[in-house]
């Protein structure tokens, strides 16, 4: 199950990762949970999330000149949060 993913999420909000840590630990094991079928077991509440997270994840750019579509590090925490609680997983 990828319950790795949410924690690594809540790491995020209690500052125990960086949003640098955060985007590198949980791309890489969202696609190693893909490629090894643990995130088709998931129920659709925890999938759902996972595939938000990812997007946000992938949104999250630490260079000062942004897209407006690119999210800083704050803006990360502030979704990620958002996500969260959307899915009442905090």
């Amino acid at each position: 199950m990828s319950m790795k993913l949410i924690e690594i999420a809540k790491a995020l909000l209690d500052s125990k990762i960086s949003a640098d840590e955060y985007e590198s630990q949980y791309l890489t094991l969202w696609r190693k949970e893909r490629d090894d079928g643990t995130l088709s077991k998931d129920n659709d509440n925890i999938g759902y999330c996972a595939a938000e997270l990812f997007s946000l994840a992938d949104c999250y750019t630490s260079l000062p000149d942004r897209e407006e579509s690119d999210l800083d590090a704050h803006q990360l925490v502030k979704e990620v949060k958002v996500t969260l609680e959307k899915y009442k997983l905090i």
